[in-house]
């Protein structure tokens, strides 16, 4: 398997990989710094985001197609 093989079945299976704590501390740390972007660079499906409001300008970007198709569809309020 390759390594973007790896990656995009990553991004299919992103709900077993959900960590709330560290998507928290990640909303919380820009959430303390009074932050107006987010951008997270190797978003895969947007896991770390999902705890952003609608009200927040959220982007992402990753190397894999398919994570941010995924990304897109889980979360439809952010740039991807």
């Amino acid at each position: 398997m390759s390594a973007l093989d790896y990656w995009n079945q990553y991004a299919l299976e992103h709900q077993k990989h959900y960590n709330y704590e560290m998507a928290k501390f990640i909303h919380d740390l820009a959430t303390s710094l009074h932050t107006l972007n987010i951008l997270e660079v190797g978003c895969s499906a947007g896991n770390d985001l999902m705890l952003f409001s609608e009200e927040s300008s959220v982007s992402g970007i990753d190397i894999s197609d398919v994570a941010i198709a995924k990304a897109r569809e889980n979360l439809p309020k952010f740039d991807f």
